[in-house]
């Protein structure tokens, strides 16, 4: 990767840093936020819910509990756009962006490396997100 691509990286990645922070803020403030890009509104509000009760609030990845959750699709989107709930799972927006489009054995991988969930295997991911939400 070129500096150029790496530098473009991280700009991408700051803006979505600042722009979920100003997502928390506005929802501190009791400010709903109206979401305009309508990939984020690929699954109903009651049928999220049911999915992070069904990964018990916490992000699948890290096993931490947020105020802040997002549904992370096992087989990225950008491979296929599969949004059935055997291809989402919890996860933090932290975990989330880190896991971006790749593959879900890409992330368990660097999850082990950098210690963060050393007990985590794709098999159980993929366990997991194919119970049945209810």
């Amino acid at each position: 990767m070129t500096k150029a691509h790496t530098q473009l990286s991280q700009n991408v990645a700051l803006k979505a840093c600042y722009a979920m922070q100003l997502i928390t803020i506005l929802a501190i403030a009791g400010l709903q936020v109206v979401r305009n890009n309508r990939d984020n509104n690929f699954i109903s509000d009651e049928n999220r819910q049911k999915l992070y009760a069904r990964d018990n609030y916490k992000c699948f990845y890290c096993n931490s509990l947020t105020n802040i959750l997002s549904l992370d699709h096992i087989i990225p989107q950008s491979i296929e756009k599969n949004h059935a709930h055997n291809n989402l799972i919890t996860a933090c927006i932290s975990c989330n962006s880190s896991k971006g489009n790749r593959s879900l054995e890409w992330f368990i991988l660097r999850l082990n490396l950098t210690g963060k969930n050393t007990s985590i295997t794709a098999k159980l991911v993929r366990r997991q997100a194919s119970r049945l939400t209810q």
